[in-house]
């Protein structure tokens, strides 16, 4: 939430590449569409970064998989309801006529902190392309489930 508000004036505060896409798709960017691709490249370095310091900090101890009696088709359809509910909120708030508003940054945290207690437990309320990849790049742990959620979190876009 913090860095949303910290960037939002610099890149629009663009995190993640299913709301990247999203804006895009929505015709909502407030840079350039050719520019949607180095956006998501940047956002996907940042992933691996990211789950690179994490791997060091708990001995390789994260994974993409979805909760333990919960199918990969749940994981699925959490992961896109969430990450379509996370795109449907920024469009929302940070690219509509009311943008400059003082609370795009609450209303986008509240959504993620509400979809990892609704489904942090079925899927680890991932909901961003460049964290999964970066997971999966860092850890090669349980990767039959990249579809599972590349794909949910794209189709949710």
């Amino acid at each position: 939430m913090v860095m949303i508000f910290a960037m939002g004036s610099v890149s629009g505060g663009h995190f993640n590449p299913s709301v990247t896409l999203g804006v895009a798709l929505g015709n909502s960017c407030k840079f350039a569409t050719a520019d949607v691709p180095i956006y998501m490249l940047v956002q996907v370095l940042g992933g691996i970064a990211g789950a690179a310091m994490s791997y060091a900090m708990t001995d390789n101890k994260i994974t993409v998989q979805p909760g333990d009696d919960f199918s990969a088709f749940k994981a699925f359809l959490a992961e896109m309801i969430f990450t379509m509910a996370l795109a449907f909120v920024v469009l929302n708030v940070a690219t509509s006529r009311d943008a400059g508003n003082h609370y795009f940054g609450l209303a986008i945290g509240f959504t993620v902190v509400s979809a990892a207690y609704a489904i942090g437990p079925i899927s680890g309320c991932y909901l961003n392309p460049a964290v999964t990849l970066g997971v999966f790049a860092i850890s090669f742990k349980k990767i039959k489930y990249v579809a599972v959620y590349l794909g949910a979190q794209l189709l949710g876009s």
